[in-house]
């Protein structure tokens, strides 16, 4: 959990890494299961708040829509496994749907409800209500396991997701239930780390090691309890004890992009976030986040999110309440 500062504002002390499998635990406290089955044509939101998404498709084709940290389209097929940051709202349709079907909420229901096994589209839904570890998924963005090219790591999740079919059958009155959920989801959380290692050639017992990922994370906590200071990679790098040089190398093989770019893209998502929850103006968010006109901010803004601040702020405000 996060401390506050005086402000109100909070300090990440426990912020996990980014890659959890460089950490000898990831806490997965408060997380839940459940179904959807939604049925094509179909355009739902998924709702941002202070959690992070993992999707299992059991059935069927469907399509994520993401726009934050960076816009992609990932196809999902059966076997498929992705985990995405709650931080900000994502839309789920079907391949067939229309671009201009108005989003409505995806309908879950508990693990404990038989799955229908004639519904086209199934899938797991599991939310891990940890602001770390939504924090963590937006600084790297969507962990795609795909059936086909992670299968050793794919295997070995839906092992776990059987595990939970199994558990879904008995009393949640039984001895240690919520105990027996978090470690599933342990499970699944550890091997969709491991399959980011994979794809970025970094064994678990080499490369990177954890006293490094300790030391990059050190200087991220840093940046998030002052994220509106003056930062730079000679900053950041003493932050972590190291070298500007050698912080820039570790930090992007560890997080997959430059330092610069990862904290202001973080930046600008913090103070994103703040427009839509306090209602802050371009001019507001401009002086808060340090920039140094209103214009620099937008430029800055506009690069990121393909759009301008306003425009922005209408279109999340729209997707969360189901209108676009």
């Amino acid at each position: 959990m996060t401390k506050a500062q005086e402000d109100g504002s909070p300090v990440y002390d426990d912020l996990a890494p980014p890659i959890a499998g460089v950490t000898p635990e990831v806490d997965m406290g408060g997380v839940y299961f459940m179904r959807a089955a939604p049925s094509p044509p179909f355009c739902h939101v998924l709702p941002a708040g202070n959690f992070s998404y993992g999707l299992m498709v059991q059935a069927g084709t469907l399509r994520l829509r993401v726009e934050f940290p960076f816009s992609e389209e990932i196809i999902l097929r059966p076997g498929d496994v992705v985990g995405v940051s709650g931080l900000s709202p994502h839309l789920l349709d079907s391949p067939d749907s229309d671009a201009r079907a108005k989003p409505s909420f995806l309908d879950l229901s508990e693990m404990t409800t038989p799955a229908d096994p004639e519904a086209p589209v199934r899938l797991i839904v599991g939310v891990a209500p940890q602001e770390t570890i939504a924090l963590s998924n937006m600084i790297v963005g969507p962990i795609y396991v795909p059936f086909d090219a992670a299968a050793e790591h794919n295997r070995r999740i839906w092992h776990a997701l059987q595990l939970l079919e199994d558990e879904a059958t008995l009393p949640r009155t039984d001895f240690h239930h919520p105990l027996i959920v978090r470690r599933i989801a342990e499970i699944v959380s550890l091997n969709m780390t491991r399959s980011v290692l994979a794809r970025r050639g970094i064994r678990e017992n080499q490369g990177i090691g954890f006293a490094t990922s300790k030391a990059v994370m050190r200087a991220l906590r840093a940046f998030l309890n002052e994220p509106y200071e003056a930062w730079t990679v000679e900053r950041l790098a003493g932050e972590a004890g190291m070298s500007r040089t050698r912080f820039a190398e570790e930090f992007r093989q560890l997080i997959g992009q430059p330092p610069i770019e990862t904290i202001s893209r973080i930046r600008l998502m913090m103070i994103a976030r703040r427009m839509m929850a306090t209602g802050l103006s371009v001019e507001e968010a401009a002086f808060e986040a340090g920039y140094s006109s209103s214009a620099a901010f937008v430029r800055s803004f506009q690069k990121q999110f393909g759009m301008s601040p306003a425009r922005w702020r209408k279109r999340q405000a729209e997707k969360e309440n189901g209108f676009v």
